[in-house]
């Protein structure tokens, strides 16, 4: 056996053991973080009823001090959706105690069409880069590394089988493959620098900066690198032995060229074509061992987490049971609280920005960013499941983990008290996101504490980022990955509320006027029907009360419901006036309440007082049931 046997033997057993060991740290990061996720409330109703989120976040007793991990089965992320049986309109499915968003899988849905409509949408939204591409130059610039990284997989199986086997593998029209190649590796490394560009040069101000960030654009370019200098040290270390015409590799063609213009002989160049190999071979293996340590992850946990996106209408919340008298809290106030989707989508978060860019919190100084609320969530869902299980989220741990261990006494992450500083950033006017993303990059530190000892409720979220959303939902029409920020708010307030008793002075101003007078200005309970004069004033169009068209044996088409701002508010009360005169152009019969409407309780449900809300919800009901049909 000669030199070259062993050479290549050694070559295949490195390899090997590389791959083995890429794939084993890779699979480790992916289980523990499944095994994190499991952490929250189970999907279904029956499965793990009688453990509390206390109970699921105790460090679990294992020989030689290390927790088990929690057993993964199938199933975990599909939410049962069940019909609203809670007698609340607007709920879209009963839930214990956190009443977490429901998550329909497209096959579940009802009717052929319905199914075919989600997966359709699905299919845009992971290949079609549909919110993506609504800021153009960045959705362009993902879709040619998204794509480019698809197509650059064979070419990678074909450098490696030939730094393996010496014969590159079978393709049809090689020579084209190669040209395909090397033009996709070179407009994903465009693609790469002008990501560089907008991120430090730019300087979006919804981009995050630093090292951290920095990380997938040195991995993409030296991936890229490798990729056009192996085979340009190959042309010149095996010259005249028939590679393609230049015409088919027309990249390393030319870097093949300049490297030989400087005087690089074919010995040199086929040690440098060596070592570009395996630096290939190890740039691309680090790089999967880092994705599920990274915001990266959203590589496989974004398609998964659109598979199972709400199918519900998005103003639609989940109502609590407050009769359940095994819950021994409501809302979130554990990070175990959260179900196992709100918890995937903590996974799935690319920190793109789009998002907090929208928020009109963010933009008008206050603390609240939806973006750090999914990325503070991650972080201490991290540090809780690490302290649950007994497993680093970084591994191996002696590489990613680097002052960062859970168990060595560095503390976990807190929300410092900080507020966005306009003045000192020299916003005069306007809107600015800027203060806020500062303002979070100051606040969340390490703190002398351990990771159970971190309040989720003031600790990692402050009130003053609880009570800023509007719940507009900005934030998760921009979300390209489908998270839903605004459910973790309301889970949280609902735990403020109901198990705490906190509330802002204004909310609880409006909530005591909902409950006196049925709105939240506190203005007289006998001028709510006052719109209905004001409509003929202005329209000559008479609103008749339902109770009229009763006694006179009729029954409207359509109730119409003004709503508090239609019934009090003078700008909103335009609106509903047109709104008359299209019906009574239409030939609509219509009627109102009138005096007999109450208060949605849509407010009070959003500030967090969901028994206020199920309290006004059902007089709603009793009051619509009643005016059904004509009195016998």
């Amino acid at each position: 056996m000669d030199a070259a046997f062993w050479i290549a033997a050694l070559r295949w057993t490195l390899f090997a053991a590389a791959t083995v060991c890429a794939c084993y740290l890779f699979g480790a990061a992916v289980a523990r973080r499944i095994g994190y996720m499991r952490l929250g409330r189970p999907p279904f109703a029956g499965e793990g009823r009688g453990k509390s989120s206390a109970e699921r976040l105790t460090p679990a007793a294992n020989p030689g001090g290390r927790a088990g991990s929690p057993e993964v089965r199938s199933g975990d992320f599909a939410e049962d959706t069940g019909g609203n049986d809670s007698g609340v309109p607007g709920g879209g499915g009963v839930r214990d105690r956190a009443g977490g968003r429901g998550a329909v899988r497209p096959g579940a849905l009802s009717g052929g069409h319905a199914g075919l409509r989600a997966a359709g949408d699905w299919l845009m939204q992971t290949f079609g880069h549909r919110k993506l591409l609504k800021d153009v130059r960045s959705g362009l610039m993902h879709a040619v590394m998204f794509y480019g990284f698809i197509v650059l997989q064979f070419g990678a199986l074909d450098l490696i089988w030939k730094g393996l086997a010496g014969r590159p593998l079978p393709y049809p029209a090689y020579d084209a493959f190669t040209l395909v190649q090397e033009v996709t590796a070179t407009a994903v490394l465009a693609a790469v620098l002008y990501a560089a560009y907008r991120r430090y040069v730019e300087r979006l101000p919804r981009l995050k900066r630093g090292w951290k960030p920095s990380y997938v654009v040195w991995f993409i370019g030296s991936l890229m690198a490798t990729v056009l200098l192996a085979p340009a040290f190959e042309r010149i270390a095996e010259a005249g032995t028939g590679l393609p015409p230049a015409g088919y590799a027309p990249v390393s063609s030319a870097l093949a060229d300049l490297f030989a213009t400087i005087g690089l002989g074919p010995p040199a160049a086929a040690a440098l074509h060596e070592l570009f190999w395996w630096l290939h071979l190890l740039v691309l293996y680090s790089f999967l061992v880092y994705i599920p340590q990274s915001k990266h992850f959203h590589l496989i946990t974004a398609p998964v987490n659109l598979w199972l996106k709400r199918r519900t209408p998005p103003g639609r919340l989940a109502p609590l049971d407050l009769e359940d008298e095994s819950a021994e809290s409501f809302g979130v106030g554990e990070i175990g609280d959260f179900t196992r989707k709100q918890l995937l989508d903590l996974y799935a978060c690319v920190e793109c920005g789009r998002c907090t860019n929208v928020c009109p919190a963010s933009s008008t100084g206050k603390l609240l960013s939806p973006m750090h609320l999914i990325t503070k969530l991650r972080d201490h869902l991290n540090e809780r499941g690490a302290a649950v299980t007994g497993k680093s989220p970084w591994v191996p741990e002696w590489l990613f983990a680097s002052g960062r261990r859970f168990d060595s006494g560095n503390g976990a992450h807190m929300m410092a008290a900080v507020k966005p500083h306009w003045a000192e950033l020299g916003t005069r006017g306007g809107t600015a996101i800027a203060p806020t993303m500062a303002a979070q990059l100051q606040g969340w530190t390490k703190a002398d504490r351990q990771p159970d000892e971190v309040e989720l409720v003031g600790g990692v979220m402050t009130p003053d980022e609880i009570w800023a959303c509007t719940t507009c939902r900005s934030c998760e029409e921009q979300c390209p990955v489908g998270n839903e920020h605004v459910d973790k708010i309301v889970d949280l307030r609902r735990h403020l509320v109901l198990m705490q008793g906190t509330l802002p002075a204004d909310g609880q101003r409006a909530l005591q006027n909902i409950e006196r007078q049925g709105n939240p200005w506190g203005l007289p309970r006998a001028e709510r029907s006052g719109w209905m004069a004001e409509c003929e004033r202005r329209t000559g169009v008479t609103v008749p009360s339902v109770q009229e068209l009763h006694r006179r044996g009729e029954r409207p088409e359509i109730v119409l419901w003004a709503g508090s701002m239609g019934a009090y508010d003078n700008r909103s009360r335009r609106v509903l006036f047109d709104l008359v005169r299209l019906l009574d152009a239409a030939g609509v019969r219509f009627a109102s309440l009138g005096s007999e409407e109450r208060n949605s309780g849509d407010t009070a449900r959003r500030l967090g007082n969901e028994l206020l809300f199920q309290e006004l919800a059902r007089e709603n009901i009793a009051i619509l049931k009643n005016t059904a049909s004509p009195a016998s």
